[in-house]
């Protein structure tokens, strides 16, 4: 595996970690523990984190102008809520600065589905679905920020929650898929040898 492939296959597993972290981090808990929420909240911004350093690496590497685009978009989304989550704002702010971060990170998504569409199809379907999960799962977090702002914090918490475990189990797809094209390659190569 060359250098390239292999940070692409790295970045695509540290932004699938980062998900999962961020997802452990929104699951509910059943009491009202203010430490308990600090710890969430430092492994969501150390999610996120994790997030937006593997779409910085997949984009250097990114074989397309618009799927890089899209994985730069992603981080930059990352990185606006992590600045919610640490920065002296009101509640209402920091919803926003989350709301608008997920929206980026689900539109970045969508960048690297259209980059795909322009590839063969079968060849790169764990990528389309890994994507299309992850931007459906930062939409549903964008929407769940939109109702803790009305006030509604259940419905909010259910689809932050929903959204954030299928946006972490789309990483995972797509850094399969990644891993797995990437292995081809290899496997090609050295056919090629042959």
């Amino acid at each position: 595996m060359d250098n390239s492939h292999f940070l692409e296959v790295i970045g695509a597993w540290v932004a699938a970690i980062g998900t999962i972290l961020s997802a452990i981090a929104s699951t509910p808990s059943t009491d009202d523990d203010e430490e308990a929420d600090e710890e969430k909240e430092k492994l969501n911004v150390i999610g996120n984190a994790l997030q937006a350093i593997g779409n910085a690496l997949e984009s250097l590497v990114d074989e397309g102008p618009i799927a890089r685009l899209g994985e730069q978009v992603q981080a930059a989304g990352n990185l606006t809520v992590i600045y919610g989550i640490v920065s002296d704002n009101d509640e209402i702010s920091k919803t926003k600065l989350d709301i608008s971060g997920n929206w980026l990170q689900s539109f970045g998504g969508i960048l690297g589905i259209v980059q795909v569409f322009g590839e063969s199809f079968s060849k790169e379907f764990l990528n389309i679905s890994g994507n299309a999960l992850q931007s459906i799962g930062n939409g549903l977090q964008a929407v769940g920020g939109e109702f803790k702002l009305s006030g509604d914090e259940k419905t909010a918490e259910a689809l932050g929650f929903g959204g954030s475990w299928i946006q972490a189990g789309g990483s995972v797809v797509s850094a399969i898929g990644v891993s797995l094209e990437n292995g081809n390659k290899n496997v090609d190569k050295e056919e090629e040898k042959l």
